[in-house]
């Protein structure tokens, strides 16, 4: 009985090696799957089309499951989504994932219909017209089994074809960044939606739209303002063009992060002159530099100053020698740390028919 036992252990050898090779060939094969799919994921994130997404991967639509694990994979590498799932329908609430349904800040759904009768946009059209807005946003599950709030709307015609478009903000009770969404309505297209977990939804400040690069297509701007302090708190921009059927974000200077930070503006160093109470602003970005003046901190000494704080803010539309730009404001501080106030950056940005932008030219206004 002892030799047949050893016997049998040692039968089991080979069959124990096989399995651990077997095991290694698959692991190596769902690595190298999975690499292909981040791959492929990656270059999809760049295209904002629903369609294009749907058909990109192995010329399959993407599934609910594939979905998923692509918002998974968006996150860890951008914490940013602009995502199209299967168009909804009427009896198709699961267009919009479903979330938090135990959570007990919920919004009745009567009580976002009001808030969307009172929007300023609705004043002017007819109580049909209303409530066929307010219909699509529940068709396609918006609010979230009543998850999420109404924040900001929109319903104009955005690039004047003669038809209503329809944006809608929406965020959960209670939160601030992320845990919200932009959604866009163009024409008969299939809804556009914007996630970022790190745009606070909660207070969109500035939202206009123009034909900013001169090809015949609107842009889309949203600036948002946060809870951070020090200077001007931070604040958040997203620039989208609606072209072809299709939303692709536009760039802005502040994305080139090697003259930039994370704070969504330009570098700017501050330092102090031997003249009383005089700066120089040097932005390495257009490699140019800025006299002005503003009332020292403390006496001049070499190597004091400040420099930039908090990013871009106070996005607006302008038009610069003719042609369509926007003004982006930074708040710039001296050498008595950022309460001490010198001025502000004003940067004119323009935009090439490719999408690119630049800085057309820039001033130092003083603080106020």
């Amino acid at each position: 009985m002892k030799n047949l036992k050893n016997t049998n252990i040692l039968a089991t050898i080979p069959f124990r090696s096989t399995m651990i090779v077997l095991a290694c060939i698959i692991s190596a094969y769902l690595f190298k799957l999975n690499s292909a799919r981040l791959q492929n994921f990656t270059e999809l994130s760049n295209n904002i089309n629903r369609n294009q997404i749907q058909e990109s991967v192995s010329n399959k639509l993407l599934t609910k499951t594939s979905l998923s694990y692509a918002s998974l994979i968006q996150k860890l590498l951008s914490n940013e989504s602009l995502l199209k799932e299967k168009q909804p329908s009427k009896k198709d609430t699961t267009a919009f994932p479903n979330k938090d349904l135990n959570n007990s800040y919920l919004t009745p759904l009567a009580d976002n219909e009001k808030l969307f009768r009172q929007s300023e946009y609705c004043q002017n059209l007819s109580n049909t017209e209303i409530t066929t807005f307010f219909q699509m946003l529940c068709n396609d599950n918006v609010f979230e089994n009543e998850t999420r709030k109404l924040k900001r709307l929109i319903i104009d015609d955005l690039d004047g074809n003669g038809q209503k478009d329809m944006i809608a903000i929406v965020q959960k009770p209670r939160t601030f960044y992320g845990e919200g969404r932009i959604y866009i309505y163009m024409n008969n297209d299939i809804p556009y939606y914007f996630y970022n977990d790190f745009f606070p939804y909660d207070n969109v400040a500035h939202i206009f739209w123009n034909d900013l690069d001169s090809d015949g297509n609107i842009e889309i701007v949203f600036e948002a303002n946060g809870t951070g302090n020090g200077g001007t708190g931070d604040w958040y921009q997203l620039i989208l063009r609606y072209k072809n059927h299709t939303m692709q974000r536009m760039t802005l200077p502040c994305d080139d992060k090697e003259h930039s930070d994370n704070e969504y503006g330009l570098f700017v160093n501050i330092a102090q002159k031997p003249q009383e109470n005089t700066y120089n602003a040097y932005c390495p970005y257009i490699n140019e530099t800025i006299t002005f003046h503003a009332d020292f901190y403390y006496p001049y000494r070499e190597g004091y100053g400040g420099a930039n704080c908090r990013g871009f803010y106070n996005l607006q539309y302008i038009e610069y020698n003719g042609k369509p730009a926007i003004e982006a404001w930074e708040y710039l501080h001296g050498e008595g740390g950022i309460p001490h106030s010198v001025g502000i950056a004003k940067f004119i940005i323009t935009w090439n028919q490719d999408g690119s932008s630049h800085i057309a030219d820039w001033r130092i206004d003083p603080w106020e």
